[in-house]
């Protein structure tokens, strides 16, 4: 709040050249949305029963045409006494068709995800510095998954969990593609 103060300090104060108020503006902008992402403290109260959860089903019959649904559950493979540990899994879905698949991972999603997540938020990152992170994510991530869904999807929601919370997927590349998720 402080930062964005001063920066509208400078927008009211002596004359600014074009290119000095378009980049102040600029600043504002982003620090508006920092600021907003913060949300203001509110907690919502505990309702007095818990939330029904959707059936797989409804979540199906909610899904338009032309969209999936991306779900993640990430746990390790094995536990600490060596037992199956639930491992890593997305269940792509739409309308018509689920599928599961088993996402394997040579290193740890969370190091990966919080590599990518650090790059990514150094605004004056070159592409070039967190493209090969983006891609590598992209394809343990997405490759299973989007090649099972039909061509005409156009728009995916991502239910994420564990590490990967903290990953901005519209980050993400797929295969050879140059766009990001996003894109």
């Amino acid at each position: 709040a402080a930062r964005l103060a001063d920066v509208q300090r400078q927008l009211l104060a002596a004359p600014l050249s074009r290119r000095q108020r378009d980049a102040l503006s600029d600043r504002r902008a982003l620090l508006e949305l920092e600021l907003a992402e913060l949300g203001d403290g509110d907690v919502e109260p505990i309702a007095d029963r818990p939330p029904a959860f959707a059936s797989l089903t409804a979540v199906r019959q909610a899904l338009q045409p032309g969209e999936a649904m991306l779900w993640y559950s990430i746990a390790p493979w094995q536990d600490l006494y060596d037992e199956f540990g639930g491992g890593a899994w997305v269940l792509a879905a739409t309308r018509d068709q689920v599928r599961v698949h088993r996402l394997s991972t040579r290193v740890e999603l969370d190091a990966q995800v919080s590599m990518l997540a650090g790059l990514l938020q150094r605004r004056d990152a070159r592409p070039a510095t967190w493209t090969p992170a983006a891609s590598r994510l992209g394809h343990t991530l997405l490759a299973p998954a989007l090649a099972s869904l039909p061509a005409s999807t156009a728009r995916l929601v991502i239910v994420s969990d564990g590490p990967l919370h903290r990953l901005p997927f519209e980050a993400l590349r797929h295969d050879d593609d140059p766009r990001t998720l996003g894109e």
